[in-house]
């Protein structure tokens, strides 16, 4: 597996992908993060696809995971929507270092 690095402004991330890397998102995540808690954030197609096995994978690594769905679609790439989530990230108990 090669990462694909991605710049955005002063930041940046990886995009990692292999084949059977969802059955390892838990492990890996575990052995990455160090926060107590994470938010998993998906559009509503993605969700029904993948969002129990992602949610069944950071639970076997004891992980507190919440999903969070939003519509498909562009509309749901706006302020609006942005808003909404971080209420509930924060009614949720969530923060930065979450």
């Amino acid at each position: 597996m090669r990462p694909i690095n991605v710049k955005a402004g002063q930041a940046g991330y990886q995009i990692l992908i292999e084949p059977g890397i969802l059955n390892q998102i838990g492990r890996r995540l575990k052995k990455e993060k160090t926060g107590s808690s994470v938010a998993v954030i998906s559009d509503t197609t993605v969700s029904r696809l993948y969002g129990s096995r992602v949610m069944e994978h950071l639970l076997e690594e004891d992980i507190k995971a919440t999903l969070y769905t939003v519509h498909d679609g562009e509309p749901s790439k706006s302020l609006d929507t942005l808003s909404v989530l971080y209420t509930r990230l924060l009614q949720d108990g969530l923060r930065r270092d979450s």
